[in-house]
């Protein structure tokens, strides 16, 4: 099984033409009542808005780490959550890949390793050819054999989208992975980010508080304000009026 035979998205033809993200829900926290109401489809959608108005309560219950109080989740037409009927499928069975602001990757392992533990199937050779593949599509190959400490917070990263990717996911789930990074290195991996969903197809939603940021990468946008997901923004708004 070559690299450039290895399936980069679960999506078919007819999951295509279906919402990526179909949720609407609600969820209390604190002296806060999250209410969101959004729909995604193929490509890039920024999750925009300023900190602390809810982004990343909405990325996690959407990945299954909090359950919402009423309402549901659907991924691809696949209902993942329902407060009404119970229902909670595990963040681990949702399909989802995610990358947060730190890479999260596990400091005995070596770089390779934590990118081939994401990888679903295969034998032992060939879930460390497709780890190899997925390092190499992000430019991280060279630093297989390295631990994840000795890397810069850029490379750490570029290990993140890699091992989020390696699992085959249908939607890649983003929160603020720029952030922690300096100027130059956050433009590089924007150019990144936007190849690898071009590439592989994989419908991804990212939350971020930058409106550069949201407008350079944005196929469409959803605005966050006050705890309420708004409508959606033109992803050709100038940052200026996001």
């Amino acid at each position: 099984m070559t690299p450039s035979s290895y399936p980069v998205s679960a999506r078919t033809a007819e999951a295509a033409n279906c919402a990526v993200i179909d949720a609407c829900f609600s969820l209390c926290v604190s002296t806060h009542r999250l209410q969101v109401d959004i729909r995604t489809g193929p490509g890039l959608t920024v999750l925009f808005g300023p900190s602390g108005s809810g982004k990343s309560l909405t990325l996690s219950t959407i990945a299954g780490l909090r359950r919402p109080d009423s309402g549901r989740v659907l991924l691809h037409d696949r209902t993942v959550a329902n407060a009404e009927t119970g229902v909670h499928v595990p963040t681990q069975q949702r399909c989802v890949g995610m990358v947060f602001q730190d890479s999260l990757l596990l400091p005995h392992r070596t770089v390779l390793d934590n990118v081939k533990l994401a990888v679903r199937s295969g034998t032992k050779v060939e879930r460390r050819e497709s780890a190899k593949h997925w390092l190499d599509l992000v430019g991280a190959l060279p630093f297989a054999s390295t631990a994840p400490q000795r890397l810069s917070g850029g490379e750490r990263q570029r290990v993140a989208f890699a091992r989020a990717l390696a699992g085959n996911p249908q939607v890649l789930l983003l929160d603020e992975p720029f952030s922690a990074l300096d100027s130059a290195t956050r433009r590089e991996l924007r150019r990144l980010l936007r190849t690898l969903v071009d590439e592989t197809g994989v419908g991804a939603l990212l939350v971020t508080h930058d409106a550069v940021e949201a407008a350079e990468l944005a196929d469409a946008t959803i605005h966050c304000r006050d705890w309420v997901i708004a409508n959606r923004i033109d992803p050709e708004d100038t940052p200026e009026q996001l």
